[in-house]
Order: structure tokens, then sequence, then C-alpha cells
């Protein structure tokens, strides 16, 4: 029989579904594909209260805590990621913890995917974090001292949107910044009388805050009006709970 060349074998996503104990670091670690869907991180966080998902370093990386209700859970090379139940966590970016130092301006964009409706977070084309936004409470961006552009788009799927205020957030304990978490100051509170008294935006409604550092830092909305699709305040106003300091 003639001889057959054999072709590569390809990657195969792989599905990690674990359980945070208390005492004991878990690992985990993707590797290919790349690409989402790809490798995804079922997270069992029952009865752990809100846990925080702080962004590394390493391409699709992160570390859970949980307030000391169980051990850390970090992950590299994970392209989604899901929690069970559908429990609320809050989701941070901190530039200086993820490696975006050193000088060089950047922007984080953050958007609904259009097709999946799953939350995207994007540097250079590169996504850095993909998951469902029903189980996100609050998304925060900490600034180091480049200059950064948060950049929230509207998609298909309407704009990012969470469940709750977002935290005051402290890691300078493993070298990145801080934040003071959902406030407003005199000027924003007057801004959002004078812009229109009858929106009824609190504090309750500041789901995205980004806490710029030292640099020059930006905030920028991309809103695209789409024919046949009705504009209602549970849509448009989403990009105005962002909240700069």
């Amino acid at each position: 029989m003639p001889h057959r060349p054999s072709s590569p074998a390809r990657p195969t996503p792989t599905r990690s579904t674990s359980r945070p104990i208390s005492r004991r670091l878990i690992v985990i670690h993707g590797n290919a594909p790349t690409t989402a869907p790809g490798d995804s991180l079922n997270l069992n966080v029952a009865g752990l209260g809100t846990p925080t998902l702080t962004l590394g370093a390493q391409p699709r990386s992160g570390s859970w805590s949980f307030s000391g209700a169980a051990a850390a859970v970090t992950y590299g090379d994970i392209e989604t990621i899901n929690t069970n139940p559908a429990a609320s966590y809050n989701l941070v970016l901190d530039m200086k913890v993820a490696g975006y130092t050193g000088g060089q301006n950047d922007t984080i964009k953050t958007s609904l995917d259009g097709t999946t409706g799953d939350l995207v977070l994007v540097r250079k084309r590169a996504e850095k974090f993909r998951g469902s936004p029903s189980t996100i409470n609050s998304l925060t961006v900490i600034g180091s001292d480049d200059n950064e552009t948060l950049q929230v788009d509207e998609t298909a799927a309407g704009l990012p949107t969470f469940h709750g205020t977002a935290p005051a957030i402290d890691n300078t304990g493993i070298s990145g910044g801080t934040s003071a978490g959902s406030h407003f100051n005199a000027t924003t509170a007057a801004l959002i009388h004078d812009a229109n008294t009858t929106l009824n935006i609190t504090v309750s409604n500041v789901t995205i805050h980004f806490a710029g550092g030292s640099g020059n830092n930006t905030i920028k909305t991309g809103l695209h009006h789409q024919p046949h699709r009705p504009v209602t305040p549970a849509t448009r106003p989403a990009a105005a709970r962002c909240r700069p300091e």
C-alpha cells in the first residue's frame, strides 16, 4: 500500500471544572488552542460570596480571590471563563499587574460579542478576557503611569452592563494600583443633575469604574445607532456608568 503522510494533530479545546478549597492553591494551564472559544474554565463559587478576578500578565490569565473564604485559583491560556452557579464576581484589569507599563500608550476595548453576547476585553487586537456578562458584578480598570484609554463600544448585542457597584481595590501588595471604587465627586453629580434631573443615576448605577493612574487618560464610547432597534434606558446609558478617577 502506498505510504500516507500523517497530519499533525490539532490542538483540542479542554474544559476544566474546579471548586476552590480552603487552604490549597489551584493552578490551571489551558495551553493551545489560543483563540475563542478555545479552553474554558468553569468555576464553582457557590457559598463563596462575591469573588474578585484580577487578570494576569500572561495571555488570557488571571487569579481568583475569595476574601479568605477559599484559597486562590490562578489560570493561564484559558479563553472562556464561566462561573457555576451563575454568581456575580468583580472583574479587575490592573494595568500594572497585567504588565502594561513601560511608557507604551494602551487602549483597552470592552464590548459584547455581537454573536455570542460574551463580554470581551481586547488590547492591541489580542483578547485579554472573554466571559458571560450575566455573571459579572462590576468591571474595574486601573491604570499605570502610562497614557491609557478605556473604550466602551456598542455592538449588535448592545452595551456592556453589569449588576452592582465596583468595590474599592488595593493591589499594592502584588505591585498593582488602587481604586476607590464606585463613587461620585461634586463635579460628576452636578453634571448628571444638569443633564437630566429625571435619570435617577446613583452610585449603584456605576458598574464600570476607570481609575486612570498618573498618565494622561481618556474614556471613549462607540455608540452606533442601529436601524429598527429601539433605544431604551437599559441600552444607551450603560456607557455612562464609567467613572474615571
